[in-house]
């Protein structure tokens, strides 16, 4: 009847939230930007967070895309979060603005993150370069431990498979 109609919506709607969560972590991680000799940018992964500098598309910002620092962390509460802050192609001086967080999605118990390199080997839980890893595994723990999800892997466009 009607419990297991909501059930079906509520559940519809837990995957409609996770799939826009998914596009906009795989998005991110395909605009991921490289550093240079003139730009010292690294891309930061460590098992459960991300940093680095891609570029973001979001309605509060307008419709360009804006190359951002990003930091993707799950806070005490619970809350997956982009952190961001605008990127200058300057030196900054003082302090650095504070991050604005974009709460993606609640009931988030960990994120689990691996990265693979650009020619061969394995999926490794550090990645510290200039250059972002060829791929980005991440899977959500839930806090609801019945809830699961398959893991996303996204590719940076800088070396296409």
């Amino acid at each position: 009847g009607l419990s297991f109609f909501y059930k079906q919506s509520e559940l519809m709607e837990h995957r409609a939230d996770l799939d826009a969560v998914y596009r906009v972590l795989r998005d991110l991680i395909a605009h991921a930007r490289p550093g240079s000799e003139w730009e010292q940018l690294e891309f930061v992964g460590a098992p459960h967070s991300a940093d680095f500098t891609s570029a973001i598309s979001l309605p509060t910002i307008g419709s360009a895309a804006t190359r951002a620092d990003i930091e993707l962390v799950v806070d005490p509460t619970h809350r997956l979060s982009l952190l961001w802050t605008p990127h200058l192609h300057a030196v900054r001086v003082g302090r650095p603005p504070t991050p604005k967080a974009i709460p993606l999605m609640d009931g988030v118990a960990q994120l689990d993150m691996s990265y693979w390199p650009a020619k061969n080997g394995g999926w490794t839980t550090v990645w510290r370069n200039a250059m972002p890893p060829r791929l980005v595994r991440i899977r959500i723990a839930f806090s609801d431990t019945n809830r699961r999800w398959p893991a996303l892997v996204a590719a940076s466009m800088l070396d296409p498979l």
